[in-house]
């Protein structure tokens, strides 16, 4: 790893500087050898115009040996080939050949720009001698008619042997930058090696858990500026895993110290969080990592989760778990999709509202014995009586009635919350709602012509089944409609039932003088009361709401209500419907 992040910094930088060096060396041989031809073109065609007054004269005079022998002397002296070609192309004078053997030149490049007047230039092989040469010719003028051109011909050779001490300096020079160059880059990637290693290093042992390692770097480039975040992100870092440590610390410790069983179940449905108290509940040293319906061997506990899984809502029953009673309540987290579930212990809560049940049933049996010979020493006394006995005697009887009602409704509602409280369903038969209502309907309707009110129901043909007890249902029934008249003045009562699988829906809706918002949270309070008055003049018990709750309840329905006041009041049950080709009670 380490060698590895050198080499790629070095191998970058010897790359580069060898390809800089190369170019450069390329570069310059060839910009300084252009430059070099192009010198000594300038000095040859200097020549060659030195030399037009005296190759004008041997033409004159028609001397062109005296001329061709010329040629030659200069050419030992100068190493210049010199050749005088006429208008034609044909060569007059030659410093090395012959002139009768050689061809014409008329179509060499730098004769043609010549004969029009021009300095002509080429760089090319020479047939004649086999090497590459370089040609300069200049036209010869005389009395302003074109009588031929001089060309000066000198080996490129003898120019790169010129070059090749210049080529070695340049090569050296260029090959000590390249290894200081080289060094330096060393160094360089070297030292930022080191520096990404520290960092790497640090970096590690923050990963590990130790989160005081730091980098100390004096770079202050852009590494320095990397190394100093990486101190402060360390720093930051065990602020935050110090912070998150005493949170879990502190969650842990308020989850064992818990009174309440609490279960996590992950997507897999494997357990992930299990408290001390779960686990004596269950009997369960550690039931992490096993599957919740492995550790937890309670087919309604299991349904429950699975239940909260599947409808991805909170869930809420009441369990028997050896020979205790847990208030079991599971959700589901949609953030991360587990399943958490809390039992709270509650044998000893229902243990006292047993005993406070039994209480009341106990007193509500003695005293319906005295309460009813009470009634009936009354209403004997009461022809016998005068006119202020039997005022009296009235009064006894109203409260003895309303006393003999309460008793009734507390027995009925010690009966419920018996059927509540056992481990086995009660037994529900279909029952046809829209039967069972039309029927309490001819009871009450006198009622409501006595009052000015108008009764509606409000039912789909046909019979409308639900799992339930017909005494039960109608008594419910029954508590609603006295409800309403109670506290319904003008206008009248709407019931309205409807089919909504997997529910059967029943509402009841009148225009009476509602309740205020502040009374709706506690209106299914037993002998919690609106309006006591009217209560007392009507001969409530203030237990016909409640009764009305419970036997919602023992149903598995679902009861709710909205109320304006001055507007009226409108109850919605829901029930399931019963099940398809069982026998309805009508």
């Amino acid at each position: 790893m380490k060698k590895l992040i050198f080499l790629k910094m070095f191998g970058a930088s010897l790359a580069i500087i060898i390809l800089l060096v190369v170019a450069i060396l390329v570069t310059s041989f060839g910009f300084i050898r252009a430059r070099t031809l192009d010198g000594l073109a300038a000095d040859l065609e200097k020549l060659g115009r030195a030399l037009e007054p005296d190759v004008t004269d041997y033409i004159d005079r028609n001397a062109l040996a005296d001329m061709e022998a010329y040629f030659r002397k200069f050419e030992q002296q100068t190493r210049v080939r010199l050749t005088f070609i006429r208008p034609d192309g044909t060569v007059a004078a030659d410093s090395q050949e012959k002139a009768a053997l050689m061809e014409s030149h008329r179509y060499r490049p730098e004769v043609v720009e010549a004969l029009q007047g021009r300095t002509g230039r080429a760089l090319r092989f020479s047939d004649t001698l086999g090497q590459e040469m370089l040609y300069i010719a200049v036209p010869v003028v005389r009395d302003g008619r074109l009588i031929g051109c001089l060309r000066m011909s000198n080996f490129s050779r003898d120019i790169d042997a010129i070059l090749s001490g210049l080529k070695r300096s340049i090569t050296l020079t260029a090959a000590l930058v390249a290894a200081l160059a080289l060094i330096l880059a060393f160094l360089l990637s070297r030292s930022y090696t080191r520096s990404i290693h520290r960092m790497i290093e640090a970096s590690d042992r923050i990963a590990s858990g130790d989160f005081k390692a730091k980098v100390y770097i004096r770079n202050r480039d852009e590494l320095g500026q990397l190394a100093a975040s990486l101190n402060a992100m360390s720093d930051r870092i065990r602020v935050l895993f110090g912070k998150v440590t005493a949170q879990q610390e502190e969650i842990q410790g308020i989850i064992g110290a818990m009174e309440e069983g609490l279960l996590v179940v992950k997507p897999d449905e494997r357990i992930s969080l299990a408290n001390p108290s779960f686990r004596r509940i269950f009997d369960q040293s550690s039931p992490e990592g096993k599957y919740y319906w492995e550790a937890v061997r309670n087919t309604g506990f299991n349904t429950l989760i699975q239940k909260a899984r599947e409808e991805q809502r909170p869930m809420l029953d009441r369990l028997s778990i050896q020979d205790r009673t847990y208030l079991v309540h599971a959700s589901y987290i949609p953030a991360i999709g587990h399943v958490a579930a809390t039992l709270h212990d509650i044998t000893d809560i229902i243990s006292f509202e047993r005993l406070k049940r039994d209480f009341v049933a106990n007193v509500s049996h003695e005293l319906q014995t005295p309460l009813t010979a009470i009634k009936g020493y009354a209403e004997t006394m009461e022809p016998e009586a005068d006119e202020t006995g039997r005022e009296y005697l009235k009064v006894i009887l109203r409260n003895t009635d309303r006393l003999i009602a309460i008793v009734k409704d507390l027995l009925l509602l010690s009966e419920l919350e018996d059927i509540e409280d056992r481990t086995s369903p009660p037994v529900l038969d279909p029952v046809d709602m829209t039967a069972l209502i039309e029927s309490l309907f001819k009871v009450f309707e006198p009622k409501a012509r006595a009052k000015g009110l108008f009764l509606t129901f409000n039912a789909p043909p046909g019979a409308l089944a639900v799992s339930g007890d017909a005494f039960k249902l109608e008594q419910m029934v029954i508590n609603l409609l006295d409800n309403a008249f109670k506290y319904t003045d003008q206008g009248g009562i709407t019931v309205s039932l409807r089919s909504d699988p997997p529910a059967a829906v029943l509402e009841f809706e009148d225009t009476g003088l509602g309740i205020a918002p502040e009374h709706l949270p506690r209106i299914f309070e037993r002998f919690y009361v609106v309006d006591k008055s009217r209560l007392r003049n009507m001969g409530g018990t203030g237990l016909g709401l409640s009764i009305v709750k419970h036997i919602v309840q023992m149903h598995k329905g679902e009861i709710s209500l909205v109320s304006r006041l001055g507007r009226g009041t409108k109850f919605t049950i829901r029930f399931p419907l019963a099940p398809a080709g069982k026998p309805v009670e009508g």
